[in-house]
């Protein structure tokens, strides 16, 4: 679990479906802004307590930026607000790359070894009987992982929401 929220978080959407539930305010309009990038597919919608029916769900038409748009009527807003519930999932993909995959695995194995290490995690230099040895690269919290390698994979992966102009 804390590999794939570090993965998720950094990339900015999961790379397998996962399920969320919005409560929001209705727009008033044919659109409506979920709280998740990429939603694949919505599960339920109810606006106001009285559920959307089937052919209403599937007359919606779901964006990657996390809009979802409805084809003839509004998200309507009622006061007071959050009276639209959405039941959605979302992700990128159905299954992570290889090299995510791979990024998983060294994460939790970092993050088990860590709990056991008796080095202090920003420690730079180390002094005992055999001398003393300089860390190539200091512990402590780097974005997004204290491991290059993983971090490079994840810049490859990361995935912006769209900035309008």
């Amino acid at each position: 679990m804390y590999a794939t929220n570090i993965i998720d978080d950094y990339v900015g959407a999961p790379f397998v479906q996962r399920y969320k539930r919005d409560v929001l305010n209705g727009t008033g309009d044919q659109s409506i802004r979920v709280s998740e990038m990429y939603p694949t597919t919505l599960l339920a919608a109810s606006i106001d307590g009285t559920a959307l029916t089937a052919s209403e769900i599937s007359d919606c038409a779901l964006f990657e930026d996390g809009s979802i748009m409805r084809k003839d009527k509004t998200w309507t807003y009622t006061l007071p607000g959050n009276k639209v519930i959405l039941e959605y999932e979302f992700g990128s993909d159905t299954t992570a790359p290889e090299d995510i995959r791979w990024c998983a695995r060294t994460l939790a194995a970092y993050s088990c070894l860590e709990l056991q290490s008796r080095l202090p995690d920003r420690a730079v230099q180390i002094q005992s009987e055999f001398g003393s040895i300089t860390l190539s690269q200091p512990g402590g919290f780097t974005r997004p992982t204290p491991l290059p390698d993983v971090n490079v994979i994840l810049v490859k992966h990361r995935k912006r929401p769209p900035v309008a102009f």
